[in-house]
Parts: C-alpha cells; sequence; structure tokens
C-alpha cells in the first residue's frame, strides 16, 4: 500500500489516476479514511444538503464499516434537530447489528 501510494504522488501521467482509483475501490481505504472523513463532514458541515449527502453515502457504504467509534459519533447526532432524521436512522443501521 505505501508503494502505490508513494507512486500516486508522484507526477506521473495517467499513472497516479489510475493508482487512486484503484486505492478509492478498495474496502480498507474506503472503510479507514473515506468513510470516516465522510461522518465528520456530516456532523461539521452547516449546509443541510451537505449533511443529508453524506448520511446517503453512510448508508451506503456502512456495511464495510467495523468501527463502534463512528457508530457513536453517528449517536450523538441523534438529538440535533437539523439532520433529516430518516437518513440518520438509516445510516445507522446499515452498520449492521451493532446499529
Amino acid at each position: 500500500m505505501a508503494y502505490l501510494f508513494d507512486i500516486a504522488n508522484r507526477d506521473l501521467k495517467d499513472t497516479s489516476d489510475k493508482i487512486l482509483d484503484y486505492l478509492c475501490r478498495t474496502e480498507s481505504i474506503i472503510a479507514n479514511i473515506i468513510v470516516p472523513n465522510i461522518i465528520d463532514d456530516a456532523i461539521l458541515n452547516k449546509n443541510f444538503k451537505y449533511r443529508d449527502i453524506s448520511l446517503l453515502i453512510i448508508n451506503r457504504l456502512g456495511p464495510l464499516v467495523k468501527d463502534n467509534e463512528l457508530l457513536e459519533k453517528l449517536s450523538k447526532l441523534v438529538t440535533d434537530q437539523t439532520l433529516n432524521k430518516k437518513l440518520l436512522f438509516a445510516a445507522i443501521r446499515s452498520f449492521g447489528k451493532e446499529g
């Protein structure tokens, strides 16, 4: 993985894009990098539209995540009156038994 990151950071024509595209499709990258950042975006973003989009993405990617810390972050949003509750609960349920 570190080797792929190193190659992706270089200025090689088209190679960087192909490697980054491959990495973005890897379950471990999605579960450990992308989903936590999307959850943070859902928590910190003030724009309602982007928060809803973040929850929709989490709903689709939730089954890949096994980290209970992320579930705790989402469950703290239950008291937030500005969030769409249906989207929030769907995202929480997508985490499986824990959700």
